[in-house]
């Protein structure tokens, strides 16, 4: 897998790009915010409610994100077009990013051998506060993953170094259920 992520990461790293419409994006969306995690949430916020998804997958859009402009000019991209913006929203206020390959169906193991197939969905990691975010999660915090994410193997796109890692469990008391029983 780590050959993987590094193959991978030769083709997409370079989709996150800060572009001078980049850069305004980030400012417009951070304007009067100074501390970087709420620049991360107000970021992680803005994709989530303006950028639609819409999964293209022609030629290599299956594989291959688009570049992070492309998306912010058409507002919209599938999961690997949105975590790219992201990412270069991100990275034009100086916040580190990861793109990160997950299997958002029941899937709970990567298989011995290694291939794009496992992989159905690209979120990304903010290593600076080690969460991820998926921002094509309607009505899922910041900070927070859509169920079917968590406790999930996960590979990093990374030129170097390790790439496979999980995400977290679910945290104790994030998910509540309340029941009402009428009996007649």
């Amino acid at each position: 897998y780590d050959a993987l992520a590094h193959s991978l990461a030769g083709r997409m790293l370079s989709k996150i790009t800060v572009t001078p419409a980049v850069q305004k994006q980030a400012d417009i969306i951070t304007a009067g915010i100074g501390d970087p995690r709420e620049q991360a949430h107000s970021i992680y916020n803005w994709v989530n409610q303006h950028v639609r998804y819409v999964a293209i997958e022609l030629g290599v859009g299956g594989i291959i994100p688009h570049e992070a402009e492309w998306t912010l000019t058409n507002a919209f991209g599938d999961c690997k077009d949105q975590a790219v913006l992201f990412a270069a929203l991100l990275k034009a206020k100086g916040i580190p990013a990861e793109l990160v390959l997950i299997n958002s169906a029941n899937h709970y193991r990567l298989a011995r051998v290694p291939t794009l197939s496992e992989f159905n969905h690209m979120i990304v990691w903010l290593p600076k506060w080690h969460l991820y975010g998926d921002t094509t999660a309607a009505r899922v915090d910041f900070g927070l993953l859509p169920m079917a994410d968590y406790g999930k193997p996960v590979v990093h796109l990374v030129e170097t170094g390790t790439s496979e890692h999980n995400t977290p469990a679910v945290a104790p008391g994030v998910l509540n259920s309340t029941f009402t029983v009428h009996a007649v």
